[in-house]
């Protein structure tokens, strides 16, 4: 299967997974056959991308690797999506004394079965993202930056019980922002340039709510305290740096920051240049060590994404190598030298030769 982008699909696609509303209802089962009107209509929902089976995928084989698997996500988004509804129904002001111990029983619960389940799982590389509707954008967000969190606190060798600490901090990173007016986020959403100040005070927020309605460990309040901190202290809210920083948030400012590289709703093409980006922050915003681990459980370009190399050929994606995951090998499918197509590159090796982006038909 591969990713597609709703805007590049064509008629006669095989939906590979099958896509849900933010309550769990099926809106489109997989193995569907795709046509105008199915197109249309996931426009109108504000989906994005999803994953297709056609002929430039190698196998047809229906392929579910979800590492947290189907149902397990759904009951969650489903779960965090009713915290939240419960919680911002109440006037902002109520907001700040409002103790919800079942709520945050429930969070503990999602945490528990997050770790459970990638503590089981043998992969512990994230090669899938998951397709969000504008409707469930704020839910699956936290749970993907939760998921990918965790898988990192795995490769940092955490315990268990640290796992579940550091994906609770992840879930709630930014439960801060419902103490804010819609005004608030609406601007921010609709801006490019800036960060109002009044959202920058979603981390703080968040931390004197649950630091005085809730016994959490420090460690979870401080990641999410600091998970916009930068390690050269250029961040926010308090600008501190390097050590100073909870090794949580310098976790899920990573991970927070990649998410919104697969999700951006301006620009679903995604490039090295974008990935790469990363790499420049690092010693800047993103601490080092950290974005070592982090390049070790990530495949941006998945087995079968169609890419362009930097001499214009066109390439499938046949498999990641660990540690180098914008250096994959691939195969390629069109040439303007016809003896290179089928050719097998290893891009670790071929050095003169990257990709450029992610294209989605040859």
């Amino acid at each position: 299967m591969r990713l597609v982008p709703v805007k590049y699909l064509k008629n006669d696609s095989v939906l590979a997974k099958s896509i849900y509303n933010s309550d769990g209802e099926v809106l489109f089962l997989k193995h569907l056959v795709l046509n105008d009107t199915t197109i249309e209509n996931l426009r109108k929902l504000g989906i994005l991308s999803v994953y297709i089976i056609d002929k430039y995928c190698e196998t047809t084989k229906d392929i579910t690797d979800d590492i947290l698997g189907e149902y397990l996500r759904i009951e969650s988004i489903r779960s965090l999506k009713r915290i939240t509804l419960a919680f911002t129904s109440l006037d902002v002001d109520k907001r700040y004394t409002t103790v919800e111990m079942g709520s945050l029983s429930e969070i503990i619960k999602i945490a528990n079965s997050i770790v459970d389940k990638i503590l089981k799982t043998y992969n512990s590389v994230i090669s899938t993202t998951d397709i969000r509707a504008h409707e469930n954008y704020h839910y699956a967000h936290a749970l993907n930056v939760a998921i990918i969190s965790t898988l990192l606190g795995k490769q940092l060798n955490y315990s268990k019980d640290r796992l579940v600490k550091l994906c609770l901090a992840a879930l709630m990173h930014d439960m801060g922002k419902a103490f804010l007016e819609n005004e608030i986020l609406h601007q921010y959403e609709s801006s490019t340039k800036y960060e109002c100040e009044e959202l920058k005070s979603h981390p703080t927020l968040a931390y004197n709510y649950l630091k005085n309605n809730y016994m959490l460990d420090q460690e979870i309040l401080l990641g999410i305290l600091d998970h916009h901190e930068s390690v050269d202290g250029s961040g926010y809210p308090n600008k501190i740096k390097g050590i100073q920083i909870n090794e949580f948030a310098k976790i899920i400012s990573i991970v927070n920051f990649y998410d919104g590289l697969l999700h951006n709703v301006t620009d679903v093409v995604l490039t090295s240049d974008s990935i790469e980006s990363i790499m420049t922050y690092v010693d800047k915003t993103f601490d080092y060590n950290v974005t070592v681990k982090f390049f070790n459980i990530i495949e941006p370009f998945p087995k079968n994404t169609l890419v362009k190399l930097n001499n214009g050929d066109i390439a499938r994606v046949e498999e990641t190598l660990r540690g180098l995951p914008l250096r994959p090998k691939v195969k390629v499918l069109k040439s303007k030298i016809n003896s290179n197509v089928g050719y097998n590159i290893d891009l670790s090796k071929a050095l003169t030769l990257s990709i450029d982006k992610v294209v989605y038909y040859v």
